[in-house]
C-alpha cells in the first residue's frame, strides 16, 4: 500500500504540500524532517496563503517544537505567529506545554507559565492542569481522586456532567469500598502500600498479577451491556493486530481477558483524571 508519506521528496515543486506532509509524517510516524527544524519553521512561517493553510502550518511547528525539545524554536513562533499565540493557545497546548516543562524538570518555568495559564482557564478546564499536577507530583498535587470526582460533577458542561453522573459515577460508588490505589501515581502512602504488596509476592514466590483495564478492553465485554458492539470489536482488532478475527478466536481471546481480569490480584479501571484529560 502506498500512502503520499512514502515518498515527501516527489513534493519539492510545492513549498507549502512539502512542508504540510512533512510536518504531518512527523507528528503521526516520527520519522525525521527532510531538513533541519530551523529551515522548517523559517519556511513555514514565511507562508501567507489562507488562515486554514497558516493555522494548521504554525500547529504543526507546536508540535514539533515540544517533541524536539527546541523552545527557543517556540519563542520565535509565538513572535511571528499569525494565529498560534502564546497567551491565546487551546487548552490542549496548553497542557503539552506545561507537560514538557515538568518533565524536562524546569520547575521555575512550569511554575510560571502554570499560574498564567490557571488565571486564563475555566474551572473546568483548571482540572486538566491539577491532572498535569498529580500525574508527575508537582508542589500542586494535593487534590485527591475523591475531590476531582466532585468538581467534575460541578464543573463540567451539563450535558457531559449528566453522562458522567449516569455511566461513570454509579461505576465509582459501586467499586468504592475497593477503590484502593486510584490516587498511586501522587500518594506517597498508595504507593507504599502498593509497592509493599508486590515486594511481599516476591519474598513469599506467589504469583501476582495487576491487570490494567482501559477503553479498548472494552473488546472482551461486549456481551456485558452492549456498549462495545461487534463493529468496534473488529475496529479494535484492526488497530492491535491490523486484522479481523474469526469468531473462534475472537471468542477465545476474550475469554482469556476475561479470566485473567476474574482472577487478578489487583485490577485496575480508568480513574477521574482519565475523562478530565480528554
Amino acid at each position: 500500500m502506498f500512502s503520499i508519506f512514502d515518498d515527501v521528496e516527489s513534493f519539492q515543486y510545492s513549498t507549502v504540500l512539502l512542508l504540510w506532509v512533512s510536518f504531518k509524517r512527523l507528528e503521526i510516524t516520527g520519522v525525521s524532517l527532510p531538513y533541519s527544524l530551523d529551515i522548517m519553521v523559517e519556511t513555514a512561517l514565511r507562508v501567507e496563503d489562507s488562515k486554514f493553510i497558516r493555522a494548521g502550518l504554525e500547529a504543526f511547528i507546536f508540535g514539533a517544537c515540544l517533541r524536539a525539545d527546541r523552545l527557543d524554536l517556540l519563542d520565535e513562533l509565538f513572535t511571528k505567529a499569525k494565529y498560534v499565540k502564546r497567551d491565546t493557545l487551546s487548552t490542549t497546548r496548553r497542557i503539552s506545554l506545561l507537560r514538557h516543562h515538568v518533565q524536562k524538570g524546569e520547575t521555575a518555568d512550569y511554575e510560571k507559565i502554570r499560574s498564567e495559564f490557571w488565571a486564563a482557564e475555566t474551572p473546568f478546564n483548571r482540572l486538566k492542569i491539577n491532572d498535569v499536577d498529580n500525574i508527575f507530583g508537582t508542589s500542586h498535587a494535593n487534590v485527591d481522586h475523591r475531590q476531582i470526582e466532585f468538581a467534575f460533577e460541578t464543573s463540567a458542561n451539563p450535558s457531559l456532567a449528566a453522562e458522567y453522573g449516569m455511566m461513570v459515577k454509579p461505576v465509582y460508588d459501586r467499586l468504592r469500598p475497593n477503590l484502593a490505589f486510584m490516587d498511586v501515581r501522587s500518594n506517597q502512602k498508595e504507593r507504599t502500600r502498593f509497592q509493599s504488596l508486590v515486594i511481599e509476592a516476591v519474598k513469599q514466590q506467589k504469583p501476582f498479577s495487576m491487570v490494567r483495564l482501559s477503553d479498548g478492553e472494552g473488546h472482551a465485554f461486549g456481551g456485558v451491556n452492549g456498549l462495545f458492539t461487534l463493529e468496534d470489536q473488529i475496529n479494535r482488532e484492526r488497530h492491535w493486530w491490523g486484522i479481523e478475527l474469526d469468531s473462534s478466536t475472537r471468542a477465545e481471546v476474550i475469554s482469556r481477558v476475561q479470566n485473567a481480569t476474574q482472577s487478578a490480584d489487583i485490577l485496575g479501571i480508568p480513574s477521574v483524571h482519565r475523562f478530565v484529560s480528554v
